[in-house]
This record gives C-alpha cells, structure tokens and sequence, in this order.
C-alpha cells in the first residue's frame, strides 16, 4: 500500500525479479493487447487489455457476469444503450441492480440478510462504510492490485487529496475505493455585498480587514442605503458572522489539526473573541434580529431571501455558484453551453432589478491578529466504491472491474461519455473544449421522449470517478468565474472527514448546547463571560468521547 513505499518497492523488486525467472522458463505467458469494438456511436474504441500473465489476480479471456449497484436516481429503461456498449466493449454482463434511492438501507438490507451482495457495491456514506465492513460484507482489496490497475486513476485521485486512500482503509485494510471529490468544494463560502448599497453609502471596494467591514455594515445599517427613508436595513444575519469568526482563524463546528492533534473549533479561545464583537455589534442592531431563524424563509435553501428582500446588505448563503451571472450562451456557433444565473443572483433581479449587476464579490476579512477566511468544506466525497466480499475468491473479477474504471477515467472523454451518453450523438464539445448535451435532440430524434440518461446507463448509473482535472473541463465557465472572483483563497476547512462512531449518542445535544449559549451571548441574554462555563458544561456532556475518536482516527490518518 501507499502507506509503505519503501516496503512496497522492496516487493515489487522481489516479484520482478520473480517474473523474469518465470517468463525465461516459460515465455508463451505474455500480455494480451487491447481489442478493437465498435462502439454504440459507430465508431471504433480501444478496450482495456486483458491479460494472462503469471499475475494470479488478471483477468481472464472470458465473460464476466457482474452484479453491480450505482447511485442512479431512476431505473434502467429497458434499451440501455451504454450497459449494453460496456458489455460488449468489456465483454462482461453487466447486471444492474436498480435501487431507490429513497430506499435504499431498507432494501439492501433486505438483500444482504439473504446473502445477496453486488460484485460492484456503491457506498454511499461514512457510515455505511463502517457498517458494511463490520457486517463482512466488502471484500478486501490485496495489496498491489489498486496499482496494478488502476494506475492513472489512483494517482489522479492521490493528486487531488494525498490521504484519500486511507479513507477507504479500515484497521490498516484497504476495503472501498473513495469516488473522487466534490470539485465545487475548491471554494470558499459566497462573500457577496449589494454593490448599489456600497455606493449610496460612499463605500467604493470592498472591505480587506475587520474594521472596514464593521464600517461598511454600519453603514448598511444606518445610512439608508435602500434610500426609502425609513431605518429598516441591516448590515448582516447568519451567514455574516462566519466572516467574522474566521477574522479570528476559525469556523465553528470544525475539528482543526493544530500542534499534531485535531481540536474542536467552537470551543477556543478565538471564539470568544469574535463572539464580544458580535454582541456588540447585535446591541448596535447590525446583525439583523431575525438571524436566529436564518436567511432563507422558504422555497429553494440555498436563496438568501433576506439578501434579496433588501434587509440586509452582505450574505454568504449557498454556494459561491447561486450568486454566478448569466455566462451564456456560449459558443452558439457549435452548440450552447448556457451558464445560467444562480439562484440568489436571480432572486435579487426579481426584487430589485438592476441590483444584480452591481454586486460585489469580496474576500476574507483580516482580524486584529492578522488572520482570516471563511468556511470551506472538505474537497474528499464521502461515498467510496468496493467490492462483494465473494470477490476474495474471485481476484481475477475484481481486476476486471478496476480495468473497467480505469477506462472510463483515464481520458476524459470516456468519462464524459459515461456521464452523458455517446459522444457526437447525445453530446458534443464546443469550441472551449466542454462538452455540451445534445441529449434532448437525440430523444426527439429517436422518437424517445421519456428518456433519460440514468435510463440508458449514463449519468451517475456507473460513477466514474470524480477528478477535479475532468471537473474542471466540464465545469470550465464556473470554475473560472470563481477563480477570477478568488473564491479559491481564504478556506477554513474541519479536517475531521468521518462522522465520529459516538456522534449518534451525543451530537445531538452537543449541537444544541453550542447554538443555545451562541445564540444567548450574541443577543445579550447572557455575558460574553458565559462563554467559559459553556466550554466547561459542553466538555463536560460527552465532548471527551467524541475527542478521542477524532483523534484516534486522526492517528490513522498520518
């Protein structure tokens, strides 16, 4: 394993010295190479090798039939066009097992009780993950056979996050595979402010430090910047405060590596320090008394309504994606690719037209202690892919799904034609390179208006894995909008990537102590001085439990 380099070169050495021995006795065993398919587009597609060398995990040359679960969100339709191109490009059968999703513990508990586990099991949760493994349901994966074949696909992964392996790894033991990561997580929290506002008050960039946004939000507060000639704005609500908490360093309800330990974020000193300001700041009436109840009142959760209703001037609600303008269309010339409008950005047009063009994307304000950010959160997907616990006995089948992956991930245009269906028919690239659907013109064509992609196999049906270096292909318009905008600097992430064995006994109350006593010193129902008996009763209300399982997990992460 990756864990073991040195051990892992000594073995290698071992067994290439053993092959050479073995292939000079024997040399009729060699690689088989790749075979030429046609494809379900018509044109012609290399499949992955099969081999039969001295390795007794390869795969063989013969058809494997592999039960397989995906994370679809409707069933195969009965013409699944890429089940069927796999199959033939493979030569395998692959049998799809159609789950809800609304029900899927119920039902894949139903089919392990009776002994029945896929060859391909999708994981889809941490703590899923622990439970499959304690029911012996995942196989272990032998050292070695990731890299075998999975060469490009590990090493991409690795690229992205150089721990990832290790949270598929349960007791030293290698069991799933982590599916990639969350590409969108390359970015910090919205930090937007109504521009229009920033130039009624005589405010002409956005604040860098602490004490310019505590300026500006007076401002918002009480220099009439909607100019309705009544006091009825506010400078923030609940999503304001991360900004100030990270002027501090921190974000709550993280676990931060600090001094080669994790430690609870909530309950430093720091935090007290941004909880005096926002107490102040809340008696001055700043932070907008609704905060409490959140931004959003309704509808779709990511919509600050308080943003867009004109109660307050800055918001970091949703995804740095929901405040993105109209970038589209694209490249009508080959095709649309429309970035649409984010759902604040939208909102704010419906209330205040004119008010979405003037917004204003800032960065993360500097503290007294010259520290800052806002919330970022964790890059590493939780769902992970593994095998049936009967692939032990069948090796060669294992390899020969990780051939398959390897496929689909090592050219980006596999992967996007397992996404998206076959290339040329149901999508094309544009000009930029990003691919865009033609699927809806393909159904109309084919006289098949119910189609979906799920239906014919595509979309998240067989989830290849999830790369940052696909992501940014696909995604090319947003991810360059936010980098522009710098969405990419001032993260503050929890390191803590599972959900603790404990959290079930005693989060719960954990959580609402923590938002109670917050709640209490901002308001002023309490002195900031509370914060102190806060930390004793909250460490003393299961906390320790919880802290050493971070951290025992941490250990393994090192």
């Amino acid at each position: 394993m990756r864990k073991q380099p040195i051990k892992a070169i000594a073995c290698m050495l071992a067994i290439m010295m053993l092959i050479g021995v073995m292939t000079a006795c024997n040399p009729a065993k060699t690689s088989v190479s790749g075979t030429s398919t046609p494809s379900a587009g018509g044109t012609t597609t290399t499949a992955p090798a099969t081999t039969t060398t001295a390795d007794p995990n390869a795969p063989q040359d013969k058809t494997y039939t592999i039960t397989w679960i995906g994370p679809q969100n409707s069933p195969l339709s009965n013409d699944p066009i890429l089940i069927k191109k796999w199959n033939e490009l493979f030569n395998v059968d692959i049998q799809f097992w159609n789950i809800d999703p609304n029900s899927w513990n119920d039902v894949l508990g139903t089919k392990f009780a009776g002994g029945d586990i896929p060859d391909l099991l999708y994981v889809n949760s941490a703590a899923n993950f622990s439970n499959y493994v304690e029911q012996q349901l995942l196989a272990k994966i032998p050292d070695g056979m990731l890299d075998t074949y999975m060469p490009k696909t590990i090493d991409a992964l690795v690229k992205d996050y150089d721990k990832v392996l290790l949270l598929g790894q349960k007791n030293g033991t290698q069991y799933t595979i982590p599916i990639g990561s969350y590409s969108n997580n390359l970015f910090h929290e919205p930090i937007v402010y109504r521009g229009d506002w920033m130039e009624k008050v005589g405010v002409t960039a956005a604040p860098t430090t602490l004490d310019e946004f505590k300026t500006l939000m007076y401002k918002f507060t009480n220099d009439d910047p909607d100019g309705n000639g009544k006091k009825d704005t506010f400078g923030l609500s609940t999503s304001g405060l991360n900004l100030v908490y990270g002027a501090f360093g921190l974000e709550r309800k993280q676990w931060n590596a600090v001094g080669g330990k994790l430690v609870y974020s909530s309950i430093q000193p720091e935090m007290k320090e941004a909880l005096t300001i926002l107490a102040q700041w809340y008696k001055d009436g700043v932070i907008d008394p609704e905060f409490i109840t959140g931004e959003n009142k309704g509808g779709y959760w990511a919509v600050s309504n308080a943003f867009a209703e004109g109660r307050i001037g800055y918001s970091g609600h949703g995804g740095y994606y929901h405040w993105i303008p109209d970038l589209g269309p694209i490249n009508e010339s080959t095709g649309k690719a429309s970035v649409l409008a984010g759902a604040n950005y939208v909102e704010l047009q419906k209330n205040n037209p004119g008010a979405e063009k003037k917004l204003v994307n800032g960065l993360p304000v500097t503290g007294p202690n010259g520290k800052s950010g806002t919330v970022g959160y964790a890059l590493p997907h939780s769902h992970s892919v593994g095998f049936g616990k009967q692939l032990e006995q069948e090796p060669d089948k294992m390899a020969k799904i990780m051939t398959m992956y390897e496929y689909w991930t090592e050219d980006p245009e596999h992967w996007f034609e397992a996404r998206l269906g076959i290339k040329d028919e149901m999508w094309h690239y544009n000009a930029d390179g990003v691919p865009v659907s033609d699927f809806a013109t393909w159904k109309e064509k084919n006289n098949k208006p119910d189609e979906t992609l799920p239906g014919i196999g595509g979309h998240t049906v067989i989830e290849p894995f999830l790369l940052t270096s696909i992501d940014k292909i696909q995604n090319k318009y947003t991810f360059q909008w936010a980098a522009e905008n710098k969405y990419d600097q001032g993260l503050i992430k929890s390191d803590l990537l599972i959900s603790l064995p404990s959290a079930s006994t005693y989060q719960t109350e954990l959580d609402k102590m923590e938002d109670e006593a917050f709640i209490a010193i901002i308001t002023g129902a309490k002195p900031v001085d509370y914060f102190d008996q806060f930390v004793t009763e909250y460490k003393a209300a299961g906390f320790a439990t919880l802290e050493k399982e971070a951290n025992e997990w941490w250990a393994t992460m090192q």
